[in-house]
């Protein structure tokens, strides 16, 4: 947490800009091929599917989910704002 009267850091900031969408949550990608979460910056999107071994399968997910986004399936402003206050980005 920043202190009053303190500018924050460069991981601070970028703490408190960088947030992460688990769209696990989203009940619209339910019955949907998607990735595991979003880590949404301003204008920048990262899609990211976490895996042991990248299989076909994985890469397969990561299109179809930035198809959704294009689509606006997902509609990232409204992801971003019901992402919550404990689904900041872990310290990068």
């Amino acid at each position: 947490m920043q202190r009053k009267g303190r500018m924050p850091s460069r991981r601070e900031d970028r703490k408190a800009r960088l947030k992460r969408v688990n769209l696990d949550r989203l009940a619209e990608l339910r019955h949907r091929k998607h990735a595991d979460y979003l880590l949404i910056a301003k204008d920048i999107v990262i899609i990211v599917e976490e895996t042991g071994q990248a299989k076909t399968d994985d890469v397969n997910r990561l299109i179809e989910t930035a198809k959704l986004i294009k689509e606006g399936a997902i509609y990232v402003e409204d992801a971003r704002d019901r992402a919550g206050q404990d689904s900041r980005c872990p310290p990068c």
